[in-house]
């Protein structure tokens, strides 16, 4: 009878190569998160231009009465464009969120 637990002694040099070399783990590269700076920008503006209209009694003096002497229409438009801002950033965000999608089909 034949020993069927014994090793065959034919071991090629890959073989040997293969069970000497250890398995490393495959570590997946970190997701950037790309709304989260798109969002940090953003904030950053509208500090920086807080800021430097706060900075100065003549630039707040000149947006005091830029924002008195608006009419109604200028009103709305300055509204109809901050929205449309918003918008507009939430739309670059989603394109950004899909491009980062894996394209694996989910």
């Amino acid at each position: 009878m034949t020993d069927t637990t014994a090793l065959p002694t034919d071991l090629g040099a890959d073989t040997l190569i293969a069970e000497s070399t250890p398995v490393t783990p495959v570590i997946p590269r970190p997701r950037i998160r790309a709304g989260a700076i798109v969002w940090g920008l953003f904030v950053i503006g509208i500090g920086v231009t807080t800021l430097s209209v706060v900075a100065d009694a003549s630039r707040r003096a000149a947006l005091f009465t830029w924002a008195t002497t608006l009419t109604p229409g200028g009103a709305v438009l300055v509204g109809v464009i901050a929205i449309g801002a918003v918008l507009l950033l939430l739309g670059v965000l989603g394109a950004i969120s899909r491009a980062q999608r894996p394209r694996d089909g989910s």
